[in-house]
Parts: structure tokens; sequence; C-alpha cells
């Protein structure tokens, strides 16, 4: 379950519209969310940025 439907506005996005999109996503954590967006989607494609 996603509140304000974030998680509809997220399909057919690139991925810097992901990280963008989470950044957004709550005012009083912006930073939180998108580097959570990030470090996300660096373990899915697993990269590790040094």
């Amino acid at each position: 379950m996603c509140i304000k439907g974030i998680d509809k506005l997220a399909v057919n996005q690139t991925s810097e519209q992901h990280a963008r999109l989470a950044a957004c996503a709550s005012g009083n954590s912006t930073v939180a969310h998108g580097w959570a967006a990030c470090r996300a989607m660096e373990q899915a494609a697993e990269i590790s940025i040094p």
C-alpha cells in the first residue's frame, strides 16, 4: 500500500525520475527518501559506489 499514489506515478519512469519522486514523497525527509531510493537502485543493479 502506498500513500499519495506514489506507486502509480513511478510506472514507466526512469531511475532518475524514481529518485526524484522518492525525494518528493515526504517534505520532512526529502534527503532520506532520495538517498534510500538511490541506494536501493544501486543494490538492485549490484553496483558498489566508492
